[in-house]
């Protein structure tokens, strides 16, 4: 199972979907975990991130992650969330630690 995760850090899930500029991409099978790579979105700067319904945000993020088979971010509006839905894409809501999610919630 690839996972992808939004985090600003790669120890936090902390960014929410549009606004993600990293994306932390792991493998789980059984027990083990194994980080692959940090991704990059090519997203602007905090100062000048677009609005969430802006189609070329959501964009750069799903090309990011859609080889993974789920995502987890701090928040998915609703129409990126209708969007992934449509598209195949399993986004889901969490926050906290990669290490815990990853350990315990899978």
């Amino acid at each position: 199972m690839k996972i992808a995760v939004t985090s600003s850090n790669g120890r936090n899930i902390d960014t929410e979907f549009v606004k993600a500029d990293k994306v932390y991409v792991f493998s789980k099978e059984g027990d083990r975990i194994q980080f692959l790579e940090q991704r990059h979105t090519n997203n602007k700067s905090n100062t000048q991130i677009r609005l969430a319904g802006d189609r070329n945000t959501f964009e750069r993020v799903y090309e990011t992650i859609k080889d993974c088979d789920i995502t987890y971010t701090q928040k998915i509006r609703q129409i990126p969330a209708q969007r992934c839905q449509q598209l195949g894409v399993t986004v889901k809501q969490a926050e906290g630690e990669i290490d815990h999610l990853l350990k315990y919630k899978l």
